[in-house]
């Protein structure tokens, strides 16, 4: 055969081959495009037409088939190969790796919108073509279309994720197992409860785990409900199961059969509820609605309080109208007696009369200077030192006539490093003269008061004054002692007490920064204590 005709046939045969792979480029069902090593586009099939949108007309001999993905300019994985950029590739692509199938072949996936009407999952493989001398000529690029599958993946994936993560995160005990008790699976909470790893129990007879070997009966209680669960069975009972500290928690147990669409027992499902905690927010309830219902009390408490407080400053403002209104009458009556004291005949029936009159207008007096001692708004407080043996020892002077006349001993005790204290004078002498007059009407047939003095300090440290003036007399009720200190509340209205005595004295103490407190016991007598801070 003469050369110019055996290379006729040569290159009849090479376009014999290339008219073939074109046509297989052109037909198959896979999109593929060629490029060459000037990045000019040399096939475009029409798989490739249909995936894309772009004809291959317009495609061919250009270098544009990059306008098939994105909407500027970016590198193909071909493109890539020609200009052997394989270290650049992160730049234009999340998901890639070299092939595991061809030399310096590329593999890239990604997520593309609106591709050719819309959002297409894409898969890429590229391949470089080398002639003989080992050059690089083109770059094969395949296309494939797996959205629907990634689609499908996705929602697995969610589907699984949203199934482990109710597993998982149920406060309820879970787990999964074979017809014939073996574990095979168990939720977070449950291995939490124990303290152990999934490692050591799954793959083992369910009753062999933690959550049973503290109770040989509830681990063969539970052969017995696994074997009637594996029948078809609903299995509910209750159970214990003790912690990673060796508490027990109460649990409500239950034992399901899961069947296949046949209807046969694949699964068995543990499930475990734990009671105690249900119990603990019951008892937490419980005690929620009692706190309730004590702050709802405090507040009806509080509520009448205001009440009574703003009827009294009503009532103090009608008794300071009433004692001005009945004060000059009374004045007038008492000097009226005293002048028909002195002009009747000395008859023992005239003056019995008239002295009982006297009396009964120096009481309504009395009951009037309490009234306006009351309704009468606090006076500037004067502090000055003051040595309290003396304050007391005064005080008790004017009442120290009683104690012949009611056989009443007095015992005073004063410590001897009483320090001066700075009060107001008057005012707290009038609170002693009060307390004291208290204690002689509480003793009518005679008795004790004992006075003590002395410095003690508070939880907080705190130097205080404290007297204490204690009785044997008569006591008060314990269902008067909560209103000894309300203003008009008294125990001796039978010998005329007006119930103001107390309730200034309070006022007065707590004007000194102190406090005043009675103690009794009803027929043993009364003691009244009253602390004063030392500055």
């Amino acid at each position: 055969m003469n050369r110019p005709k055996e290379s006729r046939l040569k290159k009849e045969a090479l376009e014999e081959k290339e008219r073939m792979l074109e046509a297989v480029i052109r037909n198959s069902a896979v999109a593929i495009f060629v490029i060459n090593a000037r990045h000019k586009v040399v096939y475009w099939n029409t798989a490739c037409e249909e995936l894309t949108g772009l004809e291959a007309k317009n495609l061919i001999g250009t270098s544009n088939h990059w306008k098939a993905f994105y909407d500027h300019y970016r590198p193909c994985v071909a493109d890539i190969i020609i200009d052997d950029r394989f270290s650049d590739i992160a730049r234009f692509y999340k998901n890639y790796r070299k092939s595991d199938c061809v030399l310096n072949g590329i593999h890239a996936e990604g997520w593309y919108l609106k591709l050719n009407g819309k959002d297409r999952y894409l898969v890429f493989d590229a391949a470089p073509v080398y002639n003989t001398n080992g050059k690089l000529v083109a770059v094969v690029e395949t296309l494939q279309d797996i959205s629907e599958f990634k689609t499908a993946e996705k929602k697995l994936q969610e589907n699984e994720q949203k199934m482990r993560a109710v597993f998982d995160q149920t406060f309820q005990f879970i787990g999964l197992m074979t017809p014939k008790g073996i574990l095979i699976q168990v939720n977070r909470a449950a291995l939490d409860l124990i303290g152990s790893p999934a490692a050591e129990v799954l793959g083992k007879p369910f009753w062999e785990a933690p959550w049973w070997t503290h109770s040989p009966e509830l681990q063969e209680k539970l052969r017995q409900a696994v074997k009637k669960a594996a029948g078809g069975k609903f299995i509910r009972f209750e159970a214990t199961h003790l912690d990673k500290e060796g508490a027990v928690h109460n649990i409500d147990f239950s034992l399901k059969p899961v069947k296949d669409k046949d209807g046969r027992i694949i699964f068995l499902l543990p499930e475990g509820r734990d009671i105690t905690e249900f119990l603990q927010a019951e008892r937490l309830l419980k005690e929620s609605e009692q706190d309730l219902q004590k702050c709802y009390i405090e507040f009806k408490q509080t509520q009448a309080e205001l009440i009574q407080a703003e009827k009294m400053a009503a009532l103090g403002r009608l008794a300071s109208n009433l004692a001005h209104e009945i004060k000059n009458p009374l004045a007038i009556n008492l000097q009226g007696l005293e002048y028909l004291k002195s002009i009747l005949p000395p008859d023992k029936a005239y003056i019995d009369t008239i002295e009982s009159l006297i009396k009964s207008n120096l009481r309504a007096d009395k009951i009037l200077k309490d009234l306006l001692s009351f309704a009468r708004p606090a006076a500037p407080l004067i502090f000055e030192e003051t040595d309290i043996p003396a304050l007391i020892n005064s005080s008790l002077f004017f009442v120290d006539p009683q104690t012949n006349l009611n056989n009443v001993t007095l015992t005073r005790k004063f410590s001897p490093d009483l320090p001066k204290v700075k009060l107001d004078y008057n005012q707290m002498q009038q609170v002693l003269i009060n307390v004291f007059i208290n204690a002689f009407d509480a003793m009518p047939q005679g008795g004790n008061i004992t006075v003590t003095a002395s410095q003690v300090e508070d939880a907080l440290n705190r130097k205080n004054l404290r007297i204490v003036i204690s009785d044997t007399g008569c006591g008060i009720k314990e269902s008067d002692t909560s209103r000894i200190f309300e203003p008009f509340f008294s125990t001796k209205k039978e010998i005329g007490g007006t119930g103001l005595g107390l309730a200034i004295s309070k006022s007065i103490i707590e004007s000194h920064k102190g406090t005043i407190e009675i103690k009794s016991r009803y027929g043993e007598g009364t003691s009244a204590i009253i602390s004063l801070p030392i500055v």
